[in-house]
């Protein structure tokens, strides 16, 4: 039987489990924008036995009512959020999976204030302060990346529409075709069609990872240039999307520095 002695041991583990899968994770997403299947199968396997085990130790000392609401609280929240972001298309399903895995394994405050981290003590259902975390640094990091490319490459934002001059440099960076026919991973938001012998030009504000096969559109440009009709150094604009893994680990970090203090501080003015 499992006592609350073990609260601190089991947190730790958590803590090395999570990080080790989350630098994995996060490395492959910021190469490819995608993760290993049986990875995530693990993680979130993993994940699940700890989830166990922390809840015998929850329903062995305190009341019942604890576990089933934060219980409730994790593991609606995140996954739904998620899965919402996955059916619009604005996320891979490996982030589904990973925002599940960190609610399973962090699903009590109170076994966390064990550790005696600088985060602790937290009241907030962690895997919300992770996601918090993580959105503040995607928010930070596209407002940087966008100033810059803004600054950079202003005269290709002309004759844009205005939705388009403000969000095609936080999702997107120009890049000429012959250097986007040698990436990997990219996606074009500037899509170039041959129609009746002419080239016609448009642009558009979103991909769809998992129904697009960057292959393909690098392939139809590739016979464009080989026809001539498009040349090589035309700058079109590309995507590699953001790299949400990478940053929900740096809102992991965050977290276990941080805990809840800035919510709580923001709360309380």
């Amino acid at each position: 039987m499992l006592s609350w002695e073990w609260a601190r041991i089991l947190e730790y583990a958590k803590i090395a489990f999570t990080l080790v899968f989350l630098a994995r994770f996060s490395i492959e997403d910021y190469r490819r924008r995608e993760v290993e299947d049986p990875e995530v199968y693990a993680y979130v396997a993993g994940s699940a036995v700890f989830y166990a085990l922390s809840t015998m130790i929850v329903v062995l000392n305190l009341p019942p009512a604890y576990a089933a609401v934060f219980t409730a609280l994790s593991l609606t929240i995140a996954p739904a959020l998620f899965t919402l972001l996955y059916v619009k298309g604005l996320m891979g399903l490996g982030d589904v999976y990973v925002a599940t895995g960190l609610s399973l394994s962090f699903t009590y405050p109170v076994l966390f204030n064990e550790t005696g981290l600088p985060g602790t003590p937290v009241t907030t259902p962690p895997i919300i302060l992770i996601i918090l975390y993580a959105c503040a640094s995607v928010v930070i990091y596209s407002i940087g990346k966008a100033l810059y490319i803004a600054a950079k490459h202003r005269d290709l934002l002309k004759g844009l529409k205005p939705a388009e001059k403000i969000l095609l440099p936080v999702i997107a960076k120009p890049m000429t075709v012959e250097e986007y026919l040698g990436t990997r991973f990219f996606y074009p938001l500037t899509i170039i069609e041959e129609d009746g012998g002419a080239v016609k030009q448009r642009v558009r504000l979103s991909y769809d990872v998992e129904k697009e096969d960057y292959r393909e559109h690098q392939a139809r440009l590739k016979t464009l240039v080989e026809k001539g009709v498009v040349k090589p150094e035309t700058r079109i604009w590309v995507s590699h999307g953001i790299p949400f893994l990478t940053l929900m680990l740096l809102g992991f970090a965050i977290f276990i520095v941080l805990g809840d203090k800035p919510l709580t501080m923001t709360i309380q003015r």
